[in-house]
């Protein structure tokens, strides 16, 4: 107990929880920044380069959020049983 009688373990978790959603977003706005990039590359591109480049970056984006929701289940058991 803190001196003001707060409980310091509940809010350390508290924002250990915060700073985890706040990295899977990270996560989010990155794979959303690269479908973007993927879509940029689909425009305005030959269809000889643009087709496989971008698909290539569609997948990495795919890749990216998936490591991301992976990274925040993990975090989050990990926070929950400590």
């Amino acid at each position: 107990m803190a001196r003001n009688g707060t409980n310091r373990n509940g809010l350390d978790k508290h924002r250990t929880h915060l700073a985890n959603q706040r990295t899977f977003l990270a996560y989010t706005r990155t794979a959303l920044g690269v479908v973007v990039l993927a879509a940029f590359i689909f425009k305005f591109t030959s269809p000889i380069v643009g087709l496989p480049l971008g698909a290539v970056t569609l997948v990495i984006s795919f890749i990216i959020f998936l490591y991301g929701i992976k990274s925040f289940k993990q975090i989050r058991e990990t926070i929950n049983h400590h």
